[in-house]
């Protein structure tokens, strides 16, 4: 049954006795002794009867340990603080886009509307060196160096609106750039095999994580984060959701021209995303991407030029959903400029988000909804 929400804030040990686990101690038989008047026999060693086997004692069930530190974006245990600074990366997510490659690998995977009725991924990542092929990138908005910036990040883009160069260009923010770029080795390139098929060239650009690392160093960027860090998420191991709705798909729409679904699947405790007609894969691994936590949030969104361009209000307040483990509750978010993003349930505590990867869908206050089964 299908239920349509509006995004407003509304929303033994076992023991083993001693006696079981100590050997019983044998006493040898005492020596049998003759009549007096008879001489002394000697006696037949007597064997010494073997100890009955000592049962197995199972070990003790322990608890696991809280690991020393969390990685601030996914919650997952590391023996020492992160160091790494974070890289965003923006990926075209256009029909002829898919699959995205790399994508498995971010911690956060934001998805916001661009002009034109199509949406743009941000991938978050703690260790961008690892991720191989990534890509295709595309184009930057204002908003999303909003996103950027509220984690500290590497901004990694090919292209930009003006609006979004004068940014970056004004607030020095440390960018590595595929279409103004200019680095001392080829950190870019089409795929060729992308080309061959038809597809416009516009979606065809990758690199790697490395590479972008690298143009990183170039430039001589900070690329450690300061021993202070936060990303204003909260994690636990056994994160819930108390109360709230039990569902298992959920669609959501960015415009009259987007949506995107996300099905719940109770055996893994897992999100997967359906969008384009298919299933949201990486084409690094081939595999479908999972999410252990969904995050629907919405804001003040409008148009500015011919073009469609947007802008949308990143900072203040706002509604939204989460879901974890089949269920769903409202929430309100928080932002205060050049600062992370706050998520809060209904009594004002902030949420605790369950460790492992985050998807997280920014919608227009007048055009955005979600529906629920």
């Amino acid at each position: 049954m299908k239920r349509v929400f509006a995004l407003v804030l509304s929303a033994a040990v076992l023991l083993s006795a001693a006696a079981c686990s100590k050997r019983q101690e044998t006493e040898e038989p005492p020596e049998e002794t003759a009549a007096a008047s008879a001489p002394t026999a000697t006696p037949k060693p007597t064997a010494t009867p073997k100890p009955s086997a000592t049962p197995e004692v199972s070990p003790e069930p322990t608890e696991e340990a809280e690991p020393a530190y969390r990685n601030p974006l996914s919650g997952a245990g590391m023996d020492e603080p992160l160091s790494d600074r974070p890289f965003t990366v923006m990926f075209d997510n256009h029909v002829q886009a898919v699959p995205h490659h790399g994508v498995s690998q971010a911690d956060i995977l934001f998805e916001v509307l661009a002009e034109g009725g199509v949406t743009r991924m941000m991938g978050v990542f703690s260790d961008i060196r690892s991720v191989e092929k990534i890509g295709p990138m595309r184009s930057i908005r204002p908003y999303f160096l909003d996103i950027a910036i509220s984690f500290g990040a590497v901004i990694g883009h090919a292209g930009g609106s003006e609006a979004a160069y004068n940014r970056i260009y004004n607030e020095k923010l440390n960018n590595v750039d595929g279409v103004r770029g200019s680095y001392g080795f080829q950190a870019f390139a089409r795929d060729q095999q992308r080309l061959y098929s038809g597809i416009a060239t516009e979606h065809t650009l990758f690199s790697t994580g490395e590479n972008l690392y690298k143009c990183a160093e170039e430039k001589d960027y900070t690329l450690t984060v300061p021993e202070d860090y936060d990303a204003g998420l909260r994690f636990e191991k056994d994160a819930a959701i108390e109360g709230g709705d039990k569902v298992e798909d959920i669609k959501i729409v960015f415009n009259s021209g987007k949506s995107t679904s996300l099905h719940y699947d109770s055996e893994t405790g897992l999100y997967t995303l359906f969008e384009h007609g298919g299933d949201y894969v990486d084409g690094n691994t081939k595999e479908i991407v999972e999410f252990v936590n969904a995050l629907m949030i919405r804001t003040k969104t409008s148009v500015i030029d011919g073009y469609g361009r947007l802008s949308m209000v990143t900072t203040g307040s706002g509604d939204g959903f989460f879901t974890l483990g089949g269920k769903c509750v409202p929430i309100t978010w928080e932002r205060e400029e050049g600062k992370p993003f706050h998520f809060y349930d209904e009594d004002g505590k902030e949420i605790s988000l369950g460790v492992g990867h985050s998807y997280i869908a920014v919608l227009p206050t007048d055009s955005g909804s979600v529906t629920f089964e």
